[in-house]
């Protein structure tokens, strides 16, 4: 029997906010920027770069801090054993709205400027508003701390705290203030050690994950974003002068490669590399290709390469290929040494012997070269 009335539109109407709730919930506020040694987000591991959504719960342990940088450039720092969600944070509006349920919290907030924008954190017995300014949170069920750092803020007592009736009080930079049972208490100078140990709570070190902060620890092996080398070139080369009988030369020069990365293993680089001996042969290459590296044990980063481009020798000039690869060893995040780089290397040069009678020969030759890397950007 067909179904008569409204009824169906409504089924309807009913399966579709159901439906469609998860998806208008699920409201990024940011990502977790940088974690000391581990942290939940609601009830799973967190991890650097997981997005934090609306009413996403953030957890750090006896040992654990975590930062969390919001959408509008606001930066959240957590202590240890503290416990913080984030109800609301939409940055188009300026609308932000934190819980800290306990624990240690320092807030780095933008200035608002949207007209009704509202930066709060609400704690059990406290709400601290705020314009934009730099600030700490200590909380438990029945204490609140508020340092300010820079700006102002204004807090209101909240739950037991507020019965008294009082107002929000205003704390400026270098003031303090404590909420407890008994009303909110009078701003007065932060003592000096107080604001020190309130920052190194909520410090987390930038040196702590490389995908939160693009940069190594000291003498690391890291692929980074670009890189260039520089240093000297000794090639041994062989011309094949007749079946049977090859000649064999030596060059000493310089070589300088640059490029960047696409990943932590594949780049694109390109090398100019200018070579001479004393009877006056002068070989220029240019040449660009991929590179394939890894990292190895005690700061060694070990690569492979093909470069194909041009040569020109003396008069001639024609193709020119190598096929190797080398070692470096980075004595910082930023210089290394290129230990060794060894290629074979093949030629297919045309010179023109005398007018109108152009000679094609193949040139074979093994490359050794070392010098300075220099990297550049972050982490790939």
């Amino acid at each position: 029997m067909p179904l008569r009335g409204p009824l169906p539109s409504k089924l309807i109407c009913l399966i579709a906010f159901l439906f469609l709730q998860p998806l208008s919930m699920a409201q990024k506020a940011g990502e977790i920027g940088a974690l000391i040694p581990e942290g939940l987000r609601n009830t799973t591991p967190a991890k650097v770069r997981d997005d934090v959504q609306w009413n996403d719960l953030l957890k750090t342990l006896s040992a654990g801090r975590m930062r969390a940088n919001l959408l509008d450039g606001s930066i959240l720092t957590l202590g240890r054993d503290s416990e913080l969600r984030v109800l609301q944070h939409d940055a188009a509006s300026q609308q932000t709205s934190l819980e800290l349920n306990y624990g240690r919290m320092r807030n780095r907030a933008i200035t608002l400027t949207k007209p009704g924008a509202r930066y709060e954190v609400t704690t059990p017995t406290a709400v601290i508003g705020v314009i934009g300014t730099d600030f700490f949170v200590y909380a438990t069920q029945d204490l609140t701390i508020v340092i300010v750092y820079s700006g102002v803020v204004l807090v209101t007592p909240r739950g037991a705290a507020a019965s008294s009736g009082q107002q929000p009080v205003r704390v400026e930079a270098g003031q303090m203030v404590t909420v407890g049972p008994n009303g909110i208490g009078t701003p007065h100078p932060t003592p000096e050690h107080m604001a020190r140990e309130s920052m190194d709570d909520t410090t987390v070190e930038e040196a702590v994950t490389r995908e939160a902060v693009p940069k190594a620890p000291r003498g690391g092996c890291y692929t980074p974003a670009a890189e260039i080398a520089f240093g000297f070139q000794f090639n041994k080369n062989s011309i094949e002068i007749s079946p049977g009988s090859t000649e064999t030369f030596n060059l000493y020069g310089t070589t300088f490669t640059g490029g960047g990365y696409i990943n932590q293993w594949i780049g694109i680089v390109g090398e100019v590399s200018n070579t001479y001996d004393t009877s006056g042969t002068v070989m220029t290459t240019f040449m660009g290709g991929p590179r394939f590296s890894f990292c190895g044990p005690k700061n060694l980063r070990f690569f492979a390469q093909t470069l194909h481009g041009g040569v020109k020798q003396n008069q001639g000039s024609g193709y020119s290929l190598t096929v190797g690869g080398g070692v470096d060893w980075f004595l910082s995040d930023r210089f290394g040494v290129r230990i060794v780089q060894a290629d074979f290397h093949r030629m297919k040069i045309t010179e023109e012997i005398s007018p109108g009678f152009p000679d094609t020969f193949v040139q074979k030759a093994f490359r050794y070269s070392g010098g300075l890397v220099i990297r550049l950007g972050g982490t790939k």
